[in-house]
């Protein structure tokens, strides 16, 4: 019916209207039963789109399992509709800690499989005149170590862009170590600009005769421009990521463009990373001075008991190894929760147009 004049409009106007209001469906790939586009589960015969896998469809009366009332937690908070305040959060949470943590101890696995099973087996075919050989194996083991590292700093990314609904990566770790090379190395051009013609200015001091007039310069060129390789870095490396693990691209057109998009609260996300590490930094020395002064004490009292000295050293490396491992843990954990809150900013201010989360802007029916 026509609700401006009151008149029963035709059967085929009344069904054109319905199948224009109607939202765009497609057929289940299992069951050809017809689902929306956007959904990712066939009501009809549970086939999950993204997991390929089938489960019986939820029957009324049935029970919730704890599984699926956790998806439904999960989802009910990726739903929420977060504020900056919620942004700044993040680097304290329960979730961040282990993220860092479990980086850390990959990487001390990486550290251990290269140092403690192949560096004397490479160092031996060098020896051997097998050095190309040796070359292309430590080749292969970092850039297996890379695909693994960079995918977890995207799966930080896509975890958090999401909501919590995306625990995993979704892309291969060939793609990861692609995207991670692409934003290492666009990070990395000033420093290396900057570097040459630093070496070139050197060059010429040194041809010119090496006096402080013509070496001073040079060195404050130096300095300022590692300065501004270091600033720019650490401004573009966490938002190339971000846009990477986002949206699935490396362009770094399309990276500048969303730092100038959130620049205010992109420095901002920055500077208050920069805090969280002063103050994990300030607690980590303050325990570091903690465990050093009790292990003076014990070293003092095992002197008194004439403990050889060796215990003792040992004890003061076994600290000193304690430390650095602290150390790193800081480090991951500064990088984790500088992914996790650029991601949520992307998740609260995303580009016009771009979909809301990873994976969920699926192919519509015919596409090529």
């Amino acid at each position: 019916m026509d609700i401006s004049t009151g008149k029963k409009l035709p059967p085929a106007l009344v069904w054109q209207e319905a199948e224009s209001s109607a939202p765009p469906v497609h057929a289940c790939p299992e069951c050809h039963a017809q689902m929306p586009v956007d959904s990712l589960l066939c009501l009809a015969c549970g086939f999950n789109l993204r997991t390929g896998e089938k489960r019986a469809p939820h029957q009324p009366g049935d029970k919730v399992p704890p599984s699926a009332q956790g998806l439904f937690e999960r989802t009910a908070q990726a739903e929420k509709v977060i504020t900056f305040k919620d942004i700044l959060k993040t680097p304290w949470s329960k979730g961040l800690y282990g993220d860092a943590a479990l980086i850390m101890v990959g990487n001390l696995l990486w550290a251990a499989l290269f140092y403690g099973l192949l560096y004397l087996p490479l160092l031996g075919l060098a020896a051997a005149g097998q050095g190309a050989l040796a070359t292309m194996i430590a080749i292969a083991v970092l850039a297996a170590y890379l695909s693994w590292l960079f995918s977890k700093y995207i799966g930080v990314v896509q975890e958090y862009y999401m909501g919590g609904m995306a625990p995993e990566t979704t892309y291969s770790r060939l793609m990861c170590l692609g995207m991670g090379m692409v934003v290492s190395l666009v990070s990395s051009i000033p420093l290396v600009v900057f570097s040459l013609l630093g070496a070139v200015l050197f060059l010429i001091a040194w041809v010119v005769g090496g006096t402080w007039a013509t070496t001073l310069p040079v060195g404050a060129f130096v300095i300022v421009a590692a300065i501004v390789s270091g600033v720019w870095a650490v401004v573009y490396a966490p938002m190339g990521f971000a846009v990477a693990g986002a949206y699935g691209t490396v362009h770094p057109g399309r990276v500048l463009r969303n730092i100038a998009r959130l620049h205010g609260k992109y420095v901002g996300v920055l500077l208050y990373a920069l805090l969280c590490a002063v103050i994990v930094a300030v607690v980590d020395a303050a325990a570091m001075a903690v465990v050093t002064l009790l292990s003076i004490l014990v070293g003092q009292a095992l002197e008194r008991l004439f403990v050889l000295q060796l215990y003792i050293a040992i004890g003061f490396f076994g600290i000193l190894m304690i430390g650095l491992f602290v150390l790193a843990c800081l480090e991951q954990y500064v990088v984790a929760a500088t992914l996790a809150m650029v991601a949520m900013l992307l998740r609260k201010y995303p580009e016009p147009g771009a979909p809301r989360a990873v994976g969920q802007d699926l192919p519509r029916p015919g596409a090529g």
